[in-house]
């Protein structure tokens, strides 16, 4: 069936590189880096995170290739950020499932054992 209206999202918004967003409470949102293996590794260690997520990490190894499609998901309008406090990774948010034409996405998260309840 054909649409009415045009999409509610331009996809041309993710054409460009994902953005880093500074909020005013001394968060950030940058994307992930390889550099950051170690704590996503660190993180699937917690058992609160598996319990919600359908993957394990069994190594660094194993989560570099998430980190790089976690980066290339942007360009589909399904950008995944590191949340930053206090120069530290707390958590991670991203966007899943985008359906640009409805403008409707569903979020992802974790937050850092650390970072809980603060």
């Amino acid at each position: 069936m054909p649409e009415f209206n045009s999409p509610a999202v331009d996809s041309g918004v993710f054409a460009t590189e994902q953005p880093t967003l500074v909020g005013t409470d001394g968060l950030t949102l940058r994307p992930w880096t390889d550099a950051d293996a170690p704590v996503v590794f660190a993180a699937f260690q917690d058992a609160a995170i598996r319990r919600w997520h359908v993957r394990k990490a069994d190594s660094l190894n194993e989560v570099r290739p998430w980190i790089r499609t976690w980066r290339s998901a942007w360009h589909a309008g399904n950008g995944q950020w590191a949340v930053i406090s206090g120069g530290e990774v707390a958590g991670r948010i991203g966007l899943r499932r985008s359906d640009l034409t409805e403008g409707v996405t569903e979020l992802a998260y974790w937050t850092m054992p650390a970072w809980r309840g603060l």
